[in-house]
């Protein structure tokens, strides 16, 4: 097993730089607001780790708070930040795509109210 070596505060400085640059500039706020989440479950519930129990147990705490859709969006947001700053890969964890979509098969998107007076000024009667 090879032992990692403490890096140079510049260097560190630059690889965390580099790591952050990963993610979308516009939503990165977002990502690591989900991470901080996460996180905070796993302390709360006196978890230490990653693991497919661990991301299933707290998507399973999610799923009674939000759609099905704000769970694949929370998914893909934690498996950003957990490949970069865990070197964990969610995406293999086969139970829990398993459970996603167990959630989504039952979700009834909400359609958009559609006025009928904006209908008629964006298409108007020939």
């Amino acid at each position: 097993m090879e032992r990692k070596r403490a890096l140079p505060e510049s260097i560190a400085k630059d690889v965390e730089e580099a790591t952050s640059s990963l993610l979308p500039k516009k939503s990165r706020d977002a990502y690591y607001k989900e991470l901080n989440y996460f996180n905070n479950w796993k302390q709360e519930n006196n978890v230490s780790g990653v693991s497919e129990d661990v991301v299933l147990g707290y998507f399973f705490n999610v799923s009674k708070r939000v759609a099905a859709s704000s769970m694949w969006t929370k998914y893909s947001m934690l498996r950003a930040t957990l490949k970069l700053h865990e070197n964990a890969d969610i995406s293999q964890y086969s139970r829990l795509i398993a459970f996603l979509k167990n959630e989504s098969k039952n979700h009834k998107p909400k359609k958009a109210k559609v006025h009928k007076a904006t209908l008629k000024s964006q298409f108007p009667a020939k």
